[in-house]
């Protein structure tokens, strides 16, 4: 299970052509015809950003609503080839981690514009409108539509965003294909590096929050492996 508590949202849809209207000579006729414009044109004709990258990484949105109760999905995997963890532990010291990070970032960095409020605001308010989270690739598909993409600007210059001063691998909805083939299993995301030779940095799995709940993992790190987190 991933808990997220971070903004997101998309950029601000632009038509791919314009159309104008010119007036024909014969017979007082109008025509439409289309201006083609290359994307970094259109990125050109995009207002600035107004979100700061520190902005966007503190923000708290509300939690992924879900769907009664009674339509949430309770199947799970009970293949003999399922992988399974050897061993679980704790991350006690994560956020002081995150934090002696985050102090050691340039105050450039942590101001610099990666975002549109509006859209951030627009894809706030659609949120509640995704009301058929009842399955595990509900959950994968807000995570990817909500904090990849915030990962992206933030962190690796997606959308003509700022990089920031260091580097940072990228987080990738991963399945089936020529890098998958090359790990044993298929984790929900991975961080991989940027550029080649590509490196797998992290992996993440993704579990049904009602069904995967804080009490289990606490009876998995107690020695407890009766429950499967699968």
């Amino acid at each position: 299970m991933m808990i997220i508590r971070s903004g997101m949202f998309l950029r601000r849809i632009i038509p791919i052509s314009r159309l104008t209207h010119r007036e024909s000579k014969k017979e007082g006729a109008t025509s439409i015809s289309p201006i083609q414009m290359t994307f970094q044109q259109l990125l050109q004709q995009t207002a600035a950003f107004d979100m700061t990258r520190n902005s966007v990484l503190t923000v708290e949105l509300p939690s992924i609503p879900l769907a009664p109760a009674a339509e949430l999905s309770r199947s799970t995997t009970l293949s003999r080839y399922r992988l399974h963890w050897d061993h679980l532990f704790r991350w006690n010291n994560f956020g002081q981690t995150v934090q002696q990070y985050w102090d050691t970032v340039p105050e450039a960095d942590k101001l610099a514009n990666v975002f549109h409020i509006q859209t951030f605001l627009y894809h706030h308010q659609r949120l509640p409108m995704a009301h058929l989270n009842s399955a595990e690739d509900h959950i994968r598909a807000r995570i990817d539509s909500r904090v990849v993409l915030l990962h992206d600007a933030a962190a690796n210059g997606v959308g003509d965003a700022p990089y920031p001063s260091d580097r940072h691998s990228r987080m990738v909805r991963w399945a089936q294909g020529f890098h998958a083939n090359q790990l044993a299993g298929i984790p929900d995301f991975v961080f991989q590096t940027e550029s080649a030779p590509i490196r797998t940095t992290a992996f993440v799995e993704v579990k049904n929050p009602w069904l995967v709940t804080p009490a289990r993992i606490d009876q998995v790190l107690d020695g407890n492996f009766g429950s499967k987190l699968c």
